[in-house]
């Protein structure tokens, strides 16, 4: 089948597609993007599939199919934040593994330097060491991605002034 069509028959089923990914996703903003992840894998795909079958229900199992994969990863990527009233720095004692006699002081040191640092570096930070994306950060306290990333930046400098690297180690 020549790339024209298969162009032609996507086409002619387009608006019903565009209908069925809004009943999917309750979004036209999100529906638009599935319909076009929808034919880039059709189109990508096109080596598969068969003119004699009906393109309309392939496209439809190619939309779904897509739905239900961004659904897993969506339901993977969201993770519940925790409020900034209630966080503490506790996660930066993962960033220490060794089992010295005085790890416990260390720790402390960590936490102190840690608490010293301003909140416009120490909540950036906090997050990341947390295992949160930059994106995710920026989100959660309103910034810019640049910003975020140049926050936690200057705080692990700041934190390397003090004697701590970025393995916590001094």
């Amino acid at each position: 089948m020549k790339l024209e069509e298969f162009s032609n028959r996507i086409y002619r089923n387009s608006e019903q597609m565009r209908q069925f990914s809004i009943k999917l996703t309750r979004n036209s903003v999100d529906a638009d993007d599935l319909l076009q992840q929808t034919f880039l894998r059709a189109y990508t795909y096109r080596h598969h599939y068969d003119p004699s079958a009906d393109v309309k229900h392939w496209l439809l199992r190619i939309m779904k199919n897509q739905f239900i994969n961004d659904f897993r990863y969506q339901a993977k990527r969201n993770t519940s934040l925790i409020s900034i009233e209630h966080l503490d720095t506790s996660a930066i004692t993962n960033l220490t593994t060794n089992h010295r006699a005085d790890s416990d002081l260390f720790i402390q040191e960590i936490h102190a330097a840690v608490n010293s640092l301003a909140p416009i570096y120490r909540l950036p930070l906090t997050y990341y060491v947390q295992g949160f994306k930059y994106a995710e950060i920026a989100e959660t306290l309103g910034l810019t991605l640049g910003t975020v990333k140049r926050r936690i930046f200057e705080a692990r400098k700041m934190l390397g002034k003090n004697g701590i690297n970025s393995n916590g180690l001094k």
